[in-house]
């Protein structure tokens, strides 16, 4: 939660005296990866098939999620529910062509990974979630 706020205060565009070396980190694989963009952080959103987020950054056609572990990153992958959110995020906002990243970050050793989905991989989570939406839906009678 506090490296999530550190992060939204930073893109946010708020001033802090330091950051800490992760924030650094972060912004750099951003840009390497994506290009120097205008960031919206805290994004939320509400979907008509019944569905809504608050995801923690987004840009033109790009959906970042952070996720933070306190293990070494080398070998760090998205879990398959990472796809699958990332993949309902950009079809919440209405961006269902968006390039979508994980930021892994660990906060003791300032280490930084972004690993970033791939087309076929969103389109498949796309699918399996709005099965599970209808599942959880049909279930709850909703």
């Amino acid at each position: 939660t506090q490296i999530h706020g550190i992060l939204e205060s930073y893109f946010e565009g708020n001033y802090l005296p330091e950051w800490p070396a992760y924030v650094r980190n972060t912004n750099d694989v951003l840009v390497d990866t994506f290009g120097d963009r205008a960031w919206d952080s805290e994004k939320s959103f509400a979907h008509n098939l019944g569905f809504g987020g608050k995801l923690d950054l987004s840009a033109d056609n790009v959906v970042v999620d952070f996720k933070t572990k306190e293990t070494p990153l080398e070998s760090v992958v998205p879990y398959h529910e990472h796809i699958l959110q990332l993949s309902a995020y950009r079809e919440g906002l209405n961006m269902p062509t968006a390039r979508c990243a994980i930021v892994f970050v660990n906060g003791s050793s300032n280490e930084v990974k972004l690993c970033e989905i791939t087309e076929q991989d969103l389109q498949d989570g796309w699918e399996c979630f709005k099965h599970l939406l209808r599942y959880y839906q049909i279930k709850n009678k909703l």
